[in-house]
């Protein structure tokens, strides 16, 4: 691996957009959900058949199964036998690569040939992705983004976007690693114009943080490779620099590697600060065991639930979001709240 790294001066910060302040409306949403009769579900693990004759497509450009997204698959699930509708759940194959534009782009075409009464799609190649929206669109259909989209959502008349402010999620790190005492962190993200996402999340940690940063830029490719040689990648960094005291991952794909690197650090590792963007079971158990100081959660269960529940409402009654912006996270988790977390995760909410 070749990774690109530069150390950043100090910076200055920038303006962030406003958070959204969803929270009374969600509530109102979820409760008018649960008063819906709801239904058995059939099907597959991707698809919950309800009887209120609305079709339902959720196109993620992921391939399918992953620990990250089946809280998603389990949020929606949930929301479709609640409202009673028929929701699909299309993710891409097992044996293909994420954030592929050509394969986003087949996806929503695909998912668009169904003639569903919604479509959610997570938005994450804009290129590829927004001309079939807006195909989708012309063709009647109401398009919701989750996941990924929040920038995006507004420009290509999303009835709202359902997920976290990336911009946000970079800052709240960044500002957390200031607020235990970090003076020069390891970034470790992918490279600048490989995905809008993680470009929101470095520009985010770029305004949060004010000190020195030592950024370890992966491409696409570098960032499939394996867990092992990531995290060599990682030791190289901190064997090179003593000044590094923290390291801190711009997503759940690097996490698994910076966790890899903590045990192969030995004791220089209990003297770093060690965090991610994102949670899954393997994070959230780093938690608990005081690997990780924190992990920034985006509640990927709203995400497939609030989806179904936007979709639901706004083709049956004409009722939407007034705010472009329904926010799931970013959430900070640590030891003193994971008890929740891991009870909430072994039901699937995380």
């Amino acid at each position: 691996m070749n990774p690109h790294t530069h150390d950043t001066g100090t910076r200055r910060r920038r303006t962030a957009r406003p958070r959204s302040r969803w929270a009374a409306g969600a509530v109102a949403l979820t409760s008018l959900a649960a008063l819906t009769t709801a239904c058995d579900s059939s099907g597959g693990a991707q698809n919950a058949t309800g009887g209120s004759g609305l079709k339902i497509i959720y196109v993620r450009n992921v391939p399918q199964p992953t620990p990250f997204d089946a809280p998603i698959v389990k949020g929606y699930q949930d929301a479709g036998r609640n409202l009673g509708a028929n929701v699909i759940f299309q993710g891409a194959p097992g044996n293909t690569k994420a954030g592929d534009p050509a394969q986003g782009k087949r996806l929503v075409q695909n998912a668009v040939a169904a003639k569903p009464s919604c479509l959610i799609v997570t938005f994450d190649t804009p290129s590829a992705q927004g001309p079939e929206v807006r195909k989708a669109q012309a063709a009647g259909i109401p398009v919701v983004f989750a996941n990924a989209g929040y920038q995006e959502a507004e420009k290509y008349g999303a009835l709202t976007y359902i997920g976290s402010d990336e911009t946000l999620q970079g800052r709240s790190g960044a500002q957390e690693l200031a607020r235990l005492g970090v003076k020069h962190p390891l970034m470790v993200s992918l490279a600048p114009g490989s995905l809008p996402l993680t470009d929101q999340r470095n520009a985010g940690f770029e305004s949060g943080f004010s000190g020195r940063t030592t950024w370890l830029y992966l491409s696409l490719k570098e960032a499939g490779g394996t867990t092992a040689s990531i995290a060599g990648t990682i030791q190289a960094k901190l064997a090179r620099d003593p000044s590094i005291d923290a390291v801190f991952t711009a997503g759940v794909v690097f996490a698994p590697a910076a966790l890899a690197a903590h045990t192969a650090t030995g004791s220089r590792a209990s003297e770093l600060t060690w965090a991610t963007i994102d949670t899954n079971e393997q994070i959230l158990g780093a938690v608990k065991a005081g690997k990780l100081a924190f992990a920034l959660d985006q509640q990927q269960y709203l995400q497939g639930y609030w989806a179904a529940l936007v979709c639901d409402q706004y083709v049956r009654y004409g009722l939407k979001p007034v705010d472009p912006v329904m926010a799931t996270g970013p959430v900070t988790v640590t030891r003193r709240n994971i008890a929740d977390y891991l009870k909430a995760a072994s039901e699937g909410i995380h």
